[in-house]
């Protein structure tokens, strides 16, 4: 979708070091903003406030697996738009699960066997029914009509959207993948 594109300055935001941009696209300014104190990778600037990423002409924004840990994923778009100019392509990504749905369950099952070998006193102290329930780090949970509501909670445009699976193991005629990601890539008018 941003192949016939001039893409000439991209904005990692909450980019950690800039590994998702750090070969995307050949010859463009890389930023990241984010606050903490890491050391950006080569060729990647670091902006550790708001008003750095102001005034700059943003051709794209990442946000890649911010929006399930924040508390108010819109609050997070609109400070997007605000830093963001008309026409800024916006690309957002995120883990596609349910609270309840099976493969979380399967992993707080798998997280509650292993404070029981490695922690039993732990492991005792939070085995109960409602366990498989807890929230971890994830606090909001997506599927694909979601995150296209919230994109157009902002009245941006949405180019193009989907979903690709992560991480697939192959256990004989089984295969089982980790997890699907779901992306929306959207302009701001």
């Amino acid at each position: 979708h941003l192949a016939d594109l001039q893409i000439r300055t991209i904005l990692d935001f909450v980019g950690n070091r800039g590994e998702l941009i750090e070969d995307l696209i050949p010859n463009t300014e890389r930023y990241v903003f984010d606050i903490s104190n890491l050391e950006t990778l080569p060729g990647i600037g670091h902006l550790r406030g708001k008003e750095d990423c102001k005034g700059r002409q943003w051709d794209l924004v990442i946000c890649s697996n911010v929006l399930e840990h924040v508390g108010d994923p819109q609050r997070t778009l609109e400070e997007i738009s605000e830093i963001s100019n008309k026409g800024t392509l916006i690309f957002l990504e995120v883990p596609q699960e349910s609270p309840a749905g099976p493969k979380n369950i399967a992993k707080r099952l798998t997280q509650l066997a292993i404070l029981m070998v490695t922690r039993p006193s732990v492991g005792l102290r939070l085995f109960r029914p409602a366990l498989i329930y807890l929230m971890h780090e994830h606090v909001n949970f997506f599927c694909p009509t979601a995150l296209r509501h919230l994109v157009n909670s902002l009245h941006w445009e949405i180019v193009a959207d989907g979903q690709y699976d992560i991480s697939s193991y192959k256990f004989g005629i089984y295969r089982l993948t980790s997890g699907t990601m779901t992306w929306c890539l959207a302009r701001k008018p």
